[in-house]
């Protein structure tokens, strides 16, 4: 009995430490998440092939290395402490201006007789 043909997840698996992936839904596509390029699965010589060439190599470098910085990204507690304070206080200038901007109309906040400005002071202005 001849060996059975390899499918198209056999091929992904076989090469997964290369980045490749199925790309469409049908599971006709194999694409290289590195290089973001078409790769015949079919044959395991094009695979390797498109594995050891320069580009690859040089891109699955850069690939790893972007995939690093994205899992090292959580910020430290004072950077999380600086954005915080930092969003206060462009919240805390938001409603000044929003109540400077009443005040110079000649619009008194507390007259307000719409009910989704009323609902919006209650929301944004404090106290």
């Amino acid at each position: 009995m001849p060996p059975q043909k390899p499918t198209i997840s056999d091929r992904v698996g076989e090469f997964a430490q290369h980045h490749m992936y199925i790309f469409d839904k049908r599971k006709e596509i194999m694409m290289c998440a590195c290089c973001e390029v078409r790769v015949n699965w079919q044959k395991k010589s094009v695979i390797q092939n498109h594995i050891d060439s320069d580009n690859h190599r040089t891109k699955k470098v850069n690939y790893e290395s972007e995939l690093l910085k994205q899992k090292s990204k959580q910020i430290s507690i004072t950077e999380s402490v600086k954005r915080g304070t930092a969003l206060k206080c462009e919240r805390e200038q938001f409603i000044q201006d929003t109540v400077e901007a009443f005040l110079r109309s000649n619009i008194p906040l507390e007259k307000l007789e719409s009910e989704s400005l009323r609902s919006w002071k209650r929301k944004y202005v404090k106290g």
